[in-house]
């Protein structure tokens, strides 16, 4: 069986980060998002922060990483 190709997961690194195709093993923060999203945020055309309040992005795991979720796909940092 194949994995979903809908699911991807990003490796975060020191100073780059990795997609790799399927789920991660024991991920620190997953969301759900829908493509059209997810690809306005690569564009930097949607916030991630105003989707999550819009109830269009899920968040499970630990919330501390979410304010950085626009800074990992380009985004200004919150800090």
């Amino acid at each position: 069986m194949s994995a979903d190709p809908r699911l991807a997961q990003v490796v975060l690194g020191e100073s780059r980060a990795r997609a790799r195709p399927g789920p991660a093993d024991d991920p620190a923060l997953t969301f759900t998002v829908k493509t059209a999203d997810f690809l306005r945020i690569l564009a930097g055309d949607a916030n991630p922060a105003t989707l999550l309040m819009d109830g269009r992005l899920e968040l499970r795991g630990d919330h501390d990483l979410a304010p950085r979720l626009s800074e990992m796909f380009g985004g200004p940092s919150p800090y």
